[in-house]
């Protein structure tokens, strides 16, 4: 979602609890869940890679049932489907995203551009949840360094910062358990073409690869 200045507006994530502030639905799906549901599984049979996106928790929890049931009921290997943002992600939420091998791609270029207004929407304890990395890679989960862009700045070497320092743009910290190191970062943003299946010469720092940053 966007607010009228053209930033989003985390406020309207769709979430498990009501965002403060004046918004008090929760946030909005862009699909029933049924109708997700059945994209993502027919998708999947289809043999995609399937691309999804997801702010709030209880948009996850949609994702998360519909990636759950694709896989059971028509198993491949190597799917590598992606949630993108995972913008808030419980400690459950977390384990069961590693245990069905999905890739979320949280963008650490949000916590300094959007954190106030995230802190402000979630509230201290809620903002602990918000793009959790230092989780997913504990959990053994792929972490890859996106940026979004236009949404935010392109520059690798300001996502790596925020990754590390995790500090919104008034310097306030948000989620600071969740700082990965300055190796784990640079890493991260060579780890794109591991969510992607495609051509393996994109993602590796080397004259005349693809961009990670500019296919994220």
């Amino acid at each position: 979602m966007r607010d009228r200045g053209g930033r989003r507006d985390d406020r309207e994530r769709h979430g498990l609890v009501p965002a403060g502030g004046r918004h008090r639905l929760g946030g909005l799906l862009a699909f029933e869940r049924e109708q997700l549901r059945r994209y993502i599984v027919e998708a999947h049979r289809c043999g995609w890679q399937v691309a999804t996106h997801a702010i709030g928790d209880a948009a996850l929890n949609a994702l998360l049932e519909a990636y759950e049931e694709a896989g059971r009921s028509h198993p491949r290997v190597d799917v590598r489907h992606r949630i993108e943002h995972a913008g808030v992600a419980s400690d459950a939420q977390v384990a069961r995203i590693a245990e069905l091998g999905l890739i979320p791609v949280p963008q650490g270029r949000f916590l300094s551009e959007t954190g106030d207004g995230l802190l402000a929407a979630l509230g201290p304890e809620r903002g602990k949840l918000a793009y959790r990395m230092r989780s997913f890679l504990d959990a053994g989960v792929v972490l890859p360094g996106s940026s979004d862009a236009p949404v935010v700045a392109s520059d690798p070497l300001l996502s790596i910062h925020d990754m590390v320092n995790r500090r919104t743009a008034s310097g306030a910290p948000i989620g600071p358990d969740e700082a990965v190191t300055a190796r784990e970062a640079l890493y991260a943003t060579r780890s794109v073409r591991r969510t992607r299946c495609t051509r393996s010469g994109s993602g590796a720092l080397s004259p005349g690869a693809c961009s990670p940053t500019s296919q994220s």
